[in-house]
């Protein structure tokens, strides 16, 4: 997660907190982050976790004002409502409302390039494919997954559609065995899948031409960075996960629209094993997404 923010400038420091759930006198961050509010005491201490892992620290962190998600929004369920739209009603208890209600998810990537492009090999125009999601790398029924095989077909219509376009996989380690099944499709295919780090696939995502993924954590990462996003749904809710940007036709969010999705909370979700709403999203449906929010 530090790699999120390594190279904002709106950040100062990072304290990564490995094992939340352990008491302070074991976790070193969190006795930084009480000795640093001791020496001199924040301005303001804000809790975003509906759980109550932290609510130990927060009681003995010395600052001139606490917010803590879970007391302020304690009649607003999270897993009603978008988690954009959660944060920014918590951040009206810190800010002006006005400012709260506006704040859009951002990231920045470092103004100094960390050369991914020549030491991956990327090169002109290109677009990010992420084939895989947790569920793939947990290795449990990949419900939110688009079938291979249209995954396979999209790459071939970009390369008919787009010839100059360089198409890049992307993924964790545990994704790997999954996404090499889908570049074996093609000899041009750049598969970066469980080789870069976190900044590195920032940076690649900020620059690429559009972004094609499932419900999962770089179309989150596209979106804060400006990127076009063509997003997958099937048995989740883009209404609550779905990727969020304030900037006008950015993104794209594709559904088959079956009266069954989403189940997501649902025991349909547990018992289903044909995962119809992705089989259903034709790969035609994205090459025509691509052709209106692709930045070429």
């Amino acid at each position: 997660m530090e790699g999120l923010f390594r190279h904002d400038p709106r950040i100062r420091n990072i304290l990564q907190i490995h094992h939340r759930s352990l008491p302070i006198v074991l976790t070193k961050a969190k006795r930084n982050v009480l000795s640093w509010s001791r020496k001199k005491p924040y301005d303001l201490a804000v809790d975003l976790e509906t759980g109550t892992d932290f609510l130990p620290l927060m009681e003995r962190i010395i600052a001139h004002k606490k917010v803590i998600a879970r007391d302020v929004l304690k009649d607003v369920p999270p897993i009603a409502t978008h988690a954009v739209s959660y944060l920014r009603q918590v951040l009206s208890f810190c800010v002006p409302q006005e400012l709260a209600l506006s704040a859009c998810p951002t990231l920045v990537v470092s103004d100094e390039s960390i050369n991914s492009f020549e030491r991956f090999g990327i090169h002109g125009n290109y677009c990010v494919l992420h084939p895989g999601n947790s569920l793939v790398a947990r290795n449990k029924p990949a419900l939110r997954s688009w079938p291979t095989k249209h995954w396979r077909t999209l790459i071939g219509l970009l390369s008919e559609y787009f010839p100059d376009l360089q198409v890049v996989l992307v993924g964790e380690p545990k994704e790997m065995s999954y996404v090499d099944s889908i570049a074996a499709a093609s000899p041009r295919i750049l598969n970066l899948c469980g080789h870069t780090s976190l900044p590195e696939l920032m940076e690649i995502i900020s620059k690429a031409n559009f972004l094609v993924s499932s419900d999962t954590g770089p179309s989150h990462l596209a979106a804060a960075l400006g990127t076009p996003v063509i997003s997958l749904f099937g048995p989740t809710d883009p209404e609550l996960t779905g990727p969020l940007s304030c900037k006008k036709g950015q993104i794209t969010v594709l559904r088959a629209n079956l009266s069954c999705s989403p189940c997501i909370n649902h025991p349909d979700f547990d018992t289903c094993r044909s995962a119809r709403c992705m089989e259903y999203l034709n790969p035609n449906q994205v090459v025509n997404a691509v052709s209106t929010i692709g930045r070429f």
